[in-house]
């Protein structure tokens, strides 16, 4: 196909072409929701990094003490 040739786009009784400044606004509507979903994975990230930080610290406080358990 040229640049300047046509494609016939069959879709099913079930689906329609939407127009792009249709398609703009839906994706509007819907950005809130993913910025939340981020907001949300970026606070358990952070929370995670934080547990790690806290672990790594006590890790380094037990080595000093040089406790040992026995079992």
């Amino acid at each position: 196909m040229g640049p300047s040739s046509v494609m016939d786009v069959i879709y099913p009784d079930n689906q329609v072409a939407l127009s792009s400044p249709l398609m703009g606004a839906l994706s509007d509507t819907q950005a809130p929701g993913r910025k939340r979903v981020s907001q949300e994975k970026q606070a358990y990230t952070n929370e995670l990094e934080n547990k790690v930080s806290r672990l790594e610290e006590e890790n380094e406080r037990l080595r000093k003490r040089k406790v040992y358990i026995f079992f």
